[in-house]
């Protein structure tokens, strides 16, 4: 009897836009869809990168577990900054600030909503994305009018609340000095790939990634992803929506951002449903990591929109008796949308399209929806539950 052969790797589909926003930035953006999806991520990638880099990912949200995503590259990263043909006028790398970031992030959130608007909206960011995505609902859950209402739950990967190494104040001060002369200039120092996880065929093709500088970003942005860490961890906590349900994850070898400050967070958060997940010895980028890591991190992320999303609802026609059923959900059983695919790095001319509602990128309409109701995460047989922190054996 023949072994059985490992399945063969997923291949990415999804839908490319140029997308026009919020300051009338041209942004690229990447669609994953899929058919009649349970949930709907908005992604929030992390500084000196870029979408792409999350595509395995996301492709296994869409095909495995009919989770919908909408990704795109931030304002002064990847293609959105660096593209020639397509990037806005004024484009630059590192050429951004928190204000304008908010505004993109929430954006997002209106984007997502508006390509799935039948099902629960989940805002998930890694590194700087962490920190901006749980930014986003302190500074705006409370506002009248805001996407942010349409949010089920935030998740925070490796979010940068304190560095791992923190600034010296003497350089904290240079920084805030120079970046009041010139805020965009490019900040000298680049990344360690080598730092950015265990898996060093992935640290090699973040070196070799055209839309990739290695550098954290400008000064200006620099300081803003530092000190909106700091503001959340000493005050802004305190304006956390409390029924919106939030999960935490961090690998405790991380060397860029801290897990000790997000446990900090995590300990101040006033959210009725919050989950701290910590990976012994993992390194920042937990969707890279070997060793199990990254399925086990995958699955974690899974587990918690399944736990958040509404009652089981009936297939449509394309899925039925496609697939087992997981917790009151169909997973696993979709269809390919019909949706381009694109090589790495390979973008084709796209046209820019301008968000529904606001040509100019500023004003946009909002949805005013409830916020769901919070209920208990799922735990995996894997995972030691030590309270509402989890730490993978």
């Amino acid at each position: 009897m023949e072994a059985p052969q490992p399945e063969p790797p997923t291949t990415a589909a999804y839908e490319e836009e140029w997308v026009i926003g919020p300051h009338n930035t041209n942004f690229y953006t990447r669609t994953y869809s899929c058919v009649d999806p349970i949930a709907a991520v908005a992604f929030v990638h992390g500084a000196a990168e870029h979408s792409e880099r999350f595509s395995e990912m996301h492709t296994n949200f869409s095909t495995k577990h009919n989770i919908a995503v909408f990704s795109f590259d931030l304002r002064g990263f990847g293609r959105t900054a660096l593209d020639k043909d397509h990037r806005s006028k004024d484009a630059a790398y590192g050429k951004s600030k928190w204000e304008f970031q908010m505004d993109d992030v929430e954006w997002a959130i209106e984007q997502t909503a508006e390509k799935f608007p039948a099902v629960p909206i989940f805002l998930m960011g890694v590194s700087m994305g962490g920190g901006q995505a749980l930014g986003l609902l302190c500074d705006k859950a409370r506002a009248e009018n805001t996407p942010v209402k349409r949010i089920t739950g935030v998740i925070a990967g490796s979010p940068c609340i304190t560095l791992a190494n923190p600034v010296p104040k003497a350089a904290v001060w240079i920084v805030n000095i120079l970046s009041s002369m010139k805020p965009y200039m490019v900040f000298p120092i680049k990344n360690n790939a080598n730092d950015l996880s265990r898996n060093p065929e992935t640290n090699a093709s973040y070196l070799s990634d055209p839309f990739i500088t290695q550098s954290p970003g400008s000064l200006q942005s620099l300081k803003d992803m530092i000190g909106g860490g700091e503001a959340l961890l000493n005050t802004g906590y305190a304006y956390w929506p409390e029924k919106v349900p939030v999960l935490f994850l961090h690998g405790t070898g991380d060397k860029f951002t801290s897990p000790k400050g997000t446990e900090a967070l995590f300990e101040k958060f006033p959210a009725n449903d919050k989950k701290l997940i910590l990976y012994p010895g993992a390194y920042h980028e937990l969707h890279n990591e070997p060793d199990g890591v990254k399925e086990k991190s995958l699955s974690d992320v899974v587990a918690f929109i399944l736990a958040h999303c509404p009652p089981f609802r009936a297939p449509s026609p394309q899925l039925e008796g496609r697939g087992p059923d997981i917790q009151g959900f169909r997973v696993g059983v979709n269809a390919p949308a019909p949706v381009s695919t694109s090589p790495s790095h390979g973008t084709p001319p796209l046209p820019p399209r301008h968000s529904k509602g606001h040509p100019d990128g500023g004003m946009w309409k909002a949805h005013r929806v409830g916020v769901a109701g919070t209920m208990d995460t799922v735990d995996h047989p894997h995972l030691l539950n030590v309270g509402s922190v989890v730490t993978v054996p």
